[in-house]
């Protein structure tokens, strides 16, 4: 009888089960690596900047892409999924290296809270509970349904100055204040409302304002552009007055995409979690948040101000959570 002895496999060629396996975790990361790409030229097109958002998914995904094509010994992909993972992590890590000129001093102490209540939320109470908790100066809420703002008159004794433009399309807003000297300036109340605030602290301070807005969501090139509008107007508004300066909201735009950078150029603000790291404050319900979850929520300030505290806070019965920021100036 003539026996044979089978070839040995390559050392070069991933056999078996694991590289049966290893197949689609690979072509999730080549998925991951046009995505990553993609996102970089979200200023030529508005689908592109959809990418831009997803940087921590990419980084997750990217990073177990990396080490199947190691261990299966598939070393183009490796190299190709570790300077796409470099990439995405250097992105993320962006707004903690970043650091602006700062001209602070301890007078001044301000914490402002913001949150999306969503129109539907059947239980607002959960978010005046949390303001009960955090006792901030200023309260900003997106969102706001007549139903709400009827729950929400219990801060008028505390917070002087206010506004409040329910609405029932997603884009009612209110703000409060229980800062003595400050004043609504502006407000307009159109599909995507904003109101100005203008603070006044002491004589020997200048006065600083504040921008609360909620901007269209990307939705198509039409919502793209009307987002993008809101954004460019309120960036010439900040960059106009120049005071001191702060811009809160859902801003529907994450810290990667073309139109949050162009923000940041054109006002010369910086986000208020610098240091901190941008955390997610939206997600879809159900088992994909945890997956899909983005940072839309948003406390920018000038160069004036440093954030000492920056939360993202708990369930409020809403897609978003609120966001708390202790300011200096």
């Amino acid at each position: 009888m003539t026996t044979t002895t089978p070839p040995a496999p390559s050392a070069r060629t991933p056999l078996g089960l694991t590289a049966v396996l290893s197949r689609p975790v690979v072509g999730i990361g080549w998925m991951v690596v046009l995505a990553s790409l993609a996102g970089l030229m979200g200023r030529w097109h508005w689908f592109l900047d959809l990418f831009s958002h997803f940087r921590w998914q990419y980084l997750a995904a990217g990073g177990l892409a990396l080490v199947t094509a190691l261990l299966t010994r598939r070393w183009a992909g490796s190299i190709v999924f570790g300077l796409v993972l470099l990439g995405n992590l250097a992105l993320l890590a962006a707004p903690m290296l970043r650091s602006g000129t700062t001209t602070v001093s301890t007078g001044t102490r301000l914490r402002v809270l913001i949150a999306n209540i969503h129109t539907a939320n059947p239980a607002p109470e959960r978010l005046l509970a949390w303001i009960a908790q955090e006792d901030p100066d200023i309260v900003g809420v997106l969102e706001l349904s007549p139903h709400a703002a009827e729950m929400f008159r219990s801060l008028d004794t505390a917070y002087p100055t206010r506004t409040a433009l329910p609405g029932t399309a997603n884009f009612g807003i209110g703000l409060w204040s229980r800062l003595p000297e400050s004043r609504i300036v502006e407000r307009t109340h159109g599909d995507t409302p904003s109101v100005t605030l203008e603070l006044r602290f002491d004589e020997a301070r200048s006065p600083a304002r504040l921008w609360l807005s909620h901007p269209f969501p990307p939705v198509g090139a039409t919502g793209t552009a009307w987002r993008n509008a809101v954004l460019e107007d309120l960036a010439t508004l900040v960059r106009q007055s120049a005071q001191p300066a702060i811009l809160a909201g859902d801003l529907n735009a994450t810290p990667w995409s073309a139109a949050f950078a162009q923000l940041e150029s054109a006002s010369g603000l910086r986000h208020a979690d610098t240091g901190f790291g941008p955390r997610p404050t939206w997600g879809p319900p159900g088992w994909l948040r945890p997956i899909l979850s983005l940072p839309l929520d948003h406390v920018m300030v000038s160069h004036h101000w440093q954030a000492t505290r920056y939360v993202v806070g708990p369930d409020i019965g809403s897609d978003h959570r609120p966001v708390v920021v202790d300011l200096r100036r």
